[in-house]
């Protein structure tokens, strides 16, 4: 079995190993290893961060000595091995050492100065931190916490100071315990700056008689030697005082001297205050769209209001042979309304306005609404045949169409009276439609704009076809509000 070795690389020989030769094995343990690491010191350099490691061998190594003196620039890491160890570190270099181990805490040993560290193998830390007791050899310097002096007696600023203590640094810059009583010891003039008035004279100038010159308004004067003067040096003011002139708008004022017009109001430009009449509101544009088209978002809009129909139904053909017949009526568009603030409108929109085959009236993706359903076909038996509204969508208020009603179909019993579907909103009112019984080829009648179901066409035993009435083409209307 091989030797194995100790975390300071000590040599652990196996049972029978080095036969003949292991005393010189033990006496390196002894002399090399052992002994670098209670009393070994060795030069390290460090001018870039330094890594010491230890290898499986009991000689000699950096890593293992004692004391570590340092050289170099300094300034940077010096990592030890992450094993428990003590260190004395010499620090000769130019710079703060860091000593550490691969992780954890560090000991920043500074320039000129050994410390005691031990390497726990998680992080560096002080081997020292408390002294019971300690004795310097020399006074211990002021920086550093102390008097700066080994003496134990300190002068009596009372008895054992001769000379003058200057002001700066406490005293009084005399030798005499009297000082001048400034009411009657003193002579000349006592400058302002020092607390005096600069006057040897205890009557002072009469501000309306004995001053000449301006006094300024920081000395409690106008600024100016006139009785009028600018308004630029004016920071706080009484308006019960003021006489005369104009107060500018950026001093708080109007910047006008005359109200106006009884019943006016004061309007700004921005700038300026201007007397004007009340004005009465906003601007209202109405557009009414009957074709496709884009609606481009105004400057100064502050709201919309969309109202979307769509196209009526057509009404219901008639293509049967010669027997009495008769096509459903159209349903009436869908609708919506919709109001919108200016934020919340995009711009451009197209505008679509629902025409058959396509009925849907739209402002955009904001707001729809779907054509009516178209009449039923005349068929060879007779039916009740309703013709669905359209639907609005995305509005305030959205509504159907109106619903067609009338019976469809072949039979000498139809004489009903049928009507198609009103527009949403009423726009496009229902048509009606009479009783066709014996009468020849009728086409139906078209839906009332906008919006409005067509009739269904008819005929009484008459061979040919008959055509239901087109529905009402659908609108959009777009007001806007300033």
């Amino acid at each position: 079995m091989a030797s194995t070795y100790s975390n300071l690389k000590i040599q652990l020989m196996a049972t029978g190993e080095n036969s003949g030769t292991w005393g010189n094995v033990t006496n390196d343990n002894l002399g090399i290893a052992i002994e670098q690491a209670i009393t070994g010191s060795v030069d390290v350099t460090v001018s870039s961060d330094t890594t010491l490691s230890l290898t499986d061998t009991n000689a000699a190594q950096n890593a293992r000595a004692l004391r570590l003196n340092i050289g170099g620039s300094g300034g940077f890491n010096l990592t030890v091995p992450s094993i428990q160890k003590l260190y004395l570190v010499n620090n000769g270099s130019l710079g703060a050492v860091v000593v550490k181990n691969a992780s954890g805490s560090t000991v920043t040993v500074p320039t000129a100065k050994t410390m005691w560290v031990y390497s726990t193998g998680t992080g560096v830390v002080d081997a020292v931190t408390h002294l019971s007791s300690l004795t310097l050899g020399s006074a211990l310097p002021i920086a550093s916490g102390g008097t700066g002096s080994t003496s134990t007696t300190y002068a009596n600023l009372q008895t054992n100071v001769t000379g003058t203590l200057p002001i700066a640094n406490g005293g009084t810059g005399s030798t005499s315990t009297t000082f001048a009583n400034l009411q009657s010891n003193v002579s000349g003039t006592l400058p302002i700056a020092n607390g005096g008035t600069g006057s040897t004279s205890t009557t002072y100038a009469n501000l309306q008689t004995n001053v000449a010159g301006v006094l300024p308004v920081a000395n409690g004067g106008t600024g100016s030697s006139s009785a009028a003067f600018s308004g630029a040096n004016i920071t706080s003011l009484n308006a019960s005082n003021i006489s005369s002139g104009t107060l500018a708008v950026g001093r708080g004022g109007t910047g006008i001297t005359a109200a106006g017009t009884a019943g006016n109001v004061l309007t700004s430009d921005g700038s300026v205050f201007v007397s004007q009449a009340i004005s009465a509101g906003g601007d209202y544009i109405m557009t009414a769209y009957t074709s496709p088209a884009t609606w481009t978002k105004p400057a100064g809009l502050k709201a919309i209001k969309v109202t979307v129909i769509g196209a009526g139904g057509n009404g219901g053909n008639t293509p049967q042979p010669a027997y009495t017949s008769g096509g459903g009526n159209g349903g009436g568009g869908g609708g919506a309304i919709r109001y919108l603030d200016a934020p919340a409108v995009p711009g451009p929109i197209s505008v679509t306005v629902g025409t058959a085959p396509s009925k849907t009236s739209s402002f955009g993706p904001l707001v729809s609404a779907t054509g009516g359903t178209n009449g039923a076909t005349a068929g060879p038996a007779p039916i009740e045949a309703t013709a669905a509204g359209g639907t609005g969508s995305g509005g305030t208020i959205n509504v159907s169409g109106g619903t067609g009603f009338g019976r469809a179909g072949n039979g000498a019993d139809i004489y009903d009276t049928g009507f198609s579907g009103a527009g949403a909103f009423a726009f496009g009112g229902f048509s009606i439609r009479g009783p066709f019984n014996g009468a020849p080829l009728v086409n139906g009648t078209a839906g009332q704009l906008y919006g409005g179901g067509g009739t269904g066409s008819a005929k009484g035993g008459t061979a040919g076809s008959a055509t239901g009435g087109a529905g009402g083409a659908g609108i959009v209307i777009v007001e806007e509000f300033y």
